[in-house]
């Protein structure tokens, strides 16, 4: 939900605010976790307590799928990150195919 500030928060199905609008830009909950962007412009992944569970530190992020998600760091290298905030970079093939998720490539 987008408050008159045009901050981002999330609602319940009764649309009751549960995650309170102080977000820049969001993505939906993907494998319980939603990537969002602070008022610096950095992303981040919160739970569905609202609790940032990994920094703003990504000029770029992905929402997460089995396990893992794409972000970019300001030097534009990309990594893979898992749930805990786990990083390893991307290869450029993998970049230049698209998203590959690392169990299909090794």
């Amino acid at each position: 939900m987008k408050n008159e500030q045009g901050k981002f928060g999330f609602i319940d199905e009764a649309g009751t605010l549960v995650i309170p609008c102080v977000w820049q830009r969001v993505f939906t909950f993907s494998e319980d976790l939603a990537a969002v962007q602070d008022s610096s412009g950095k992303w981040g992944y919160i739970n569905r307590n609202g609790e940032l569970v990994i920094p703003c530190r990504w000029v770029s992020a992905r929402s997460f799928t089995r396990g893992t998600a794409a972000v970019e760091d300001a030097a534009g290298v990309f990594y893979h990150i898992d749930q805990q905030g786990n990083s390893q970079p991307l290869s450029f093939l993998r970049r230049l195919l698209g998203w590959i998720w690392p169990d299909e490539t090794k």
